[in-house]
């Protein structure tokens, strides 16, 4: 809402929402600055019953005319997405899962894979990067392994 909306609001005797809950405009709501931010505070009594006490409410971002539209802010707004980098031994890797794709701090979709040819002992480990052109291979060995996912945690941080 903005400050104009709220002000009237309040003349008019509305109900505002805010953090889901419904509250009645009256008299004792009043619309001010807080932190440079147009804020609306309750006024409260305090012990002795003309001992008025204020305090902020809720900014004017998080208020709102109607319960479905604080209930979309409730339910939809500042959703976290946590991501976790695959963990993968070498004993996984090197008995069949040679692959796994993340996607880096920087946006970036990576991969680590392995290719192993079963009946020469040889290979390669590939780290690829989209979008950079980078690309590493290491000899298909445990040490080596571990190196190249070390690089994949390097990458899912961010790291220089």
């Amino acid at each position: 809402m903005t400050k104009q909306e709220l002000e009237k609001a309040i003349e008019n005797g509305e109900s505002v929402w805010i953090n889901g809950i419904e509250h009645k405009l009256n008299k004792y709501y009043f619309v001010a600055e807080y932190n440079n931010e147009p804020t609306l505070y309750l006024m409260t009594c305090g012990y002795e019953e003309d001992d008025w006490n204020n305090y902020p409410v809720a900014t004017i971002t998080n208020i709102y005319k109607t319960k479905a539209e604080a209930e979309h802010y409730l339910h939809h707004a500042n959703i976290v997405r946590t991501e976790e980098l695959p963990f993968l031994t070498w004993e996984e890797f090197n008995k069949g899962n040679r692959l796994i794709r993340f996607i880096g701090k920087n946006g970036e979709r990576c991969k680590l894979e392995g290719y192993q040819s079963d009946d020469t002992q040889g290979g390669f480990i590939d780290i690829v990067v989209n979008g950079t052109g980078s690309h590493i291979d290491y000899d298909y060995t445990e040490a080596n392994f571990y190196k190249a996912y070390d690089e994949c945690v390097r990458l899912f941080k961010g790291e220089e």
